[in-house]
């Protein structure tokens, strides 16, 4: 009986020590080799890289990446401004990536009493308010702003804002550089591009409007004046460019 007890006295001991040693070496390979030393980011447009990277190590264990992955994979998600999601995942060691789901801004509109940036989605809803203004979305002028608030929804027609995501996305998938799209109260809509102004008129046949201008816009880039596509149709045809003097 003795013998049978110092024998599972000395298995338990192994076992115990055994544990301990590998959690140990668990522990010390944790703190030695999953040290960040590099975040790659991917799928951002409005956040620079360097954004991204302090929203993801953003407290006094972040310095670990597994502590990151496992936070980011199992705990709550950050609510950040312009982006829907971060998926973050474990390259290697001592390697992040984050890919980042950006929300689909249509632009901002500059509001004149406080001089901020108030970006909105497809829906007309306020996805930020910021004094700094993106470059990567146009401005949108005509688009009534005052008193509005994060995640609340701008008195924008529903018709006006089909005509502004019609128009987003052909532009964007025309590699336009638009600066300004311009609602006006009689319904005519403006583009902005640099000195080129563009009359699109009332908000029909915007895409095949926007099929000419492709091929019109190369030729009188560098010139001042106003391209004139509001009388077009399948049927009136004449497009006028007035060069200013």
């Amino acid at each position: 009986m003795g013998e049978n007890r110092k024998k599972r006295r000395k298995i338990g001991l192994i076992v115990f020590l055994t544990i301990v040693l590998l959690l140990s070496s668990f522990v010390l390979v944790a703190f030695t080799v999953f040290k960040v030393k590099n975040v790659i980011v991917e799928g951002n447009e409005l956040y620079q890289d360097e954004a991204i990277r302090r929203l993801v190590l953003d407290n006094k264990y972040s310095w670990n990446s597994l502590y990151v992955y496992f936070r980011f994979r199992k705990g709550p998600k950050e609510t950040v401004p312009f982006v829907d999601d971060m998926d973050v995942t474990l390259e290697k060691p001592d390697t992040l990536k984050v890919v980042v789901y950006e929300k689909g801004l249509i632009g901002y509109t500059l509001r004149e009493t406080d001089g901020n940036y108030i970006y909105f989605d497809k829906d007309g809803f306020v996805i930020d308010i910021s004094e700094d203004r993106a470059k990567s979305v146009p401005e949108i002028a005509g688009v009534n702003a005052y008193g509005a608030d994060v995640f609340e929804k701008l008195e924008i027609p529903e018709k006006n804002l089909r005509c502004l995501l019609t128009l987003t996305q052909d532009l964007s998938k025309n590699n336009l550089d638009c600066e300004k799209i311009t609602l006006q109260d009689d319904g005519n809509i403006f583009l902005t591009f640099g000195p080129i102004e563009v009359n699109m008129g009332q908000d029909e046949h915007l895409t095949e409007k926007m099929a000419r201008l492709v091929q019109i816009l190369p030729e009188i880039t560098g010139k001042q004046g106003v391209l004139d596509l509001s009388t077009w149709s399948e049927e009136t045809t004449d497009i006028i460019f007035s060069a200013y003097q």
